[in-house]
């Protein structure tokens, strides 16, 4: 008996029966009057645990894992195809290999692919990996190698990138207010804390005098775990002077999470 088909079915056996009836003439049934027969599966079946992973990308790497049922006592050659969706086989992920060899007795082996962790404010990205081929230790016979219902996995690839901003527009205020607050927007991954400094710039055109026309507001923000949105007071100071209109400009450096 030998069906040369891949099974997909979850068992290392099948069962079927053999049954005498239908006794013409004087004959008669004796027992046993049926036989069972069962067919040991004999193929080594190979597939990933999951049909999907997700991971920050700065992770530094992901392993997927293969494992095989049925059959072990054979050496099995696993050769991977690696398809790009919208990550991207380099500036976003770096394959460690092509081939996985399950060994006698080996029921799971892990595949390493590294990451690439950037510093862009971008999207979640995907690949995938399939077997592509299976072959045991002597080039493989049809039935003796199959590959599983979990063929392929999808890696998502999470950005953990985040940016913090300012108001865009310019701020007039009269040196008579006591202060202005200004916002301070978090965008992207906020998943983890992260922290910012905020610094004065002398504006171009009369510059504003620090603790004379607005107090000292230098200092680092905080941004605690899935934190969008801090803000900053600046005490607007009134020196009595008769004078333009004087700037200064709000910056943002440091970033570190």
């Amino acid at each position: 008996i030998n069906d040369k088909k891949v099974d997909q079915i979850a068992t290392n056996i099948e069962v079927f029966s053999i049954v005498l009836a239908n006794v013409r003439d004087e004959g008669g049934l004796a027992s046993p009057s049926i036989a069972t027969i069962t067919i040991i599966d004999d193929e080594s079946r190979v597939q990933f645990d999951t049909n999907s992973y997700s991971i920050y990308e700065g992770s530094g790497a992901v392993n997927l894992n293969l494992i095989r049922d049925r059959n072990l006592n054979q050496t099995v050659t696993n050769v991977l195809y690696y398809r790009d969706v919208s990550a991207f086989n380099g500036p976003d992920y770096l394959p460690t290999g092509s081939q996985v060899v399950f060994t006698n007795g080996q029921t799971s082996a892990q595949v390493l692919i590294n990451l690439v962790n950037d510093t862009l404010l971008e999207s979640n990205k995907t690949f995938e990996v399939s077997i592509a081929t299976l072959t045991n230790a002597v080039g493989g016979v049809i039935g003796e190698v199959a590959i599983g219902p979990v063929p392929f996995v999808t890696v998502e690839i999470l950005d953990d990138d985040s940016a913090v901003s300012l108001p865009q527009s310019d701020t007039q205020i009269s040196e008579l207010a006591s202060a202005v607050t200004y916002p301070i927007t978090r965008i992207g991954a906020t998943n983890l804390p992260m922290a910012v400094d905020l610094i004065a710039i002398a504006g171009t055109n009369l510059p504003a005098t620090v603790g004379v026309d607005y107090s000292d507001f230098a200092q680092t923000i905080f941004f605690g775990a899935n934190q969008t949105s801090n803000s900053v007071t600046i005490q607007i100071l009134d020196d009595g002077l008769v004078e333009g209109n004087e700037t200064f400009t709000i910056g943002l450096a440091n970033f570190s999470a």
